[in-house]
């Protein structure tokens, strides 16, 4: 065999084996130097702390496949959220490393501005896992992030992580604000589950109505007015149907002391009552007045907000929409054929 080729050859195999040697340590780098971003085993969490370096904080606590807002079970917390967040732990991974001399600049940045998620499995008193998750990627399709373990504790080097199979950046999944994370049920009942709906107005108690389920079915009441026509069962039935998912805007916190004393002294306009098979709940809507002078119609003054009005509800006050709220708001008379 010539030299030359002998030597080409035996410098191919050195340099092959020296990619081998390098393509292994960065793997094992990989795998040990907290890079594992992505939470496998969602059903075992009992547990989600997110806080920002603006000072808010909210803990998601799982109780017997209920989440809430606190550890004593009081609060529930949104569903869709909580969702959202299992249904992207599982599939983070590194977009890209941060370059190494960005390295230190990059954790200054993190340490200024990041989102804090840590996470505890089987009502651990520490985390297993604590993932930093700091500015967009300037392509907005990621997040840097940085992540400690209780086994490792926490990573020298931050990446850009990313959620495989999603468009756009992380952030704005961990939100802080326990507002925005209040359950917002009003009622979530299926209709056989219904046992008697109260729809008084206290202004109209002619136009008050009650469906009660007896032995014999389904039945509507008002002592005070009198039947028009034939009962329309399936009119009812179908009735029910709307109290599957009734959902308010948001807990009003715009109010201060004060005005929330004057506006528990108003009257309400109407005042819905669900008994079903779990319970009672009931929630008492007033009217809200319109911040900007509006007129309808036939060129009449509205003072009151078309779209929204106050809710009492579990010693809350709250925002309801009209278009969520207007299909439970009927009348007697509607349940009758005519």
């Amino acid at each position: 065999m010539p030299k030359k080729l002998f030597y080409l050859l035996a410098s191919l195999l050195v340099l092959a084996v020296a990619l081998y040697f390098i393509s292994q340590n960065s793997g094992n780098t990989l795998k040990t130097d907290q890079t594992e971003f992505a939470v496998k085993d969602t059903a075992n969490i009992t547990k989600i702390f997110i806080a920002d370096t603006q000072g808010k904080s909210t803990l998601l606590k799982r109780i017997d496949d209920v989440w809430y807002l606190d550890e004593e079970g009081k609060d529930i917390a949104r569903k869709d959220a909580v969702k959202y967040i299992l249904k992207i732990l599982p599939t983070l991974s590194i977009k890209a490393p941060v370059a190494t001399n960005s390295v230190p600049a990059m954790i200054e940045r993190l340490n200024i501005f990041h989102k804090k998620v840590e996470i505890y499995f089987d009502d651990e008193k520490s985390p297993s896992k604590t993932i930093y998750i700091g500015d967009a990627s300037q392509d907005h399709y990621g997040n840097l992030a940085l992540l400690e373990t209780k086994k490792n504790g926490k990573g020298k080097r931050p990446y850009y992580i990313q959620s495989d199979g999603k468009r756009g950046h992380l952030g704005p999944i961990f939100f802080t604000d326990e507002l925005d994370w209040a359950h917002t049920s009003v009622f979530e009942y299926k209709p056989e589950e219904i046992k008697r709906i109260s729809v008084n107005y206290p202004v109209a108690p002619e136009k008050s109505f009650e469906i009660v389920r007896q032995d014999s079915g389904l039945t509507v009441i008002n002592p005070k007015a009198e039947q028009k026509g034939e009962f329309d069962l399936f009119f009812t039935e179908v009735y029910l149907n709307n109290y599957e998912k009734v959902f308010y805007e948001t807990e009003d916190y715009m109010l201060n002391a004060q005005q929330s004393d004057s506006l528990l002294q108003i009257a309400p306009f109407a005042t819905i009552t669900v008994e079903s098979t779990s319970g009672t709940k009931s929630i008492s809507l007033i009217r809200k007045k319109s911040e900007l002078s509006t007129i309808d119609l036939v060129e009449q003054i509205v003072p009151y907000d078309k779209d929204r009005c106050y809710g009492i509800f579990d010693n809350k006050i709250i925002l309801c929409q009209y278009f969520t709220f207007d299909k439970l708001l009927l009348q007697y008379d509607d349940f009758f054929k005519e």
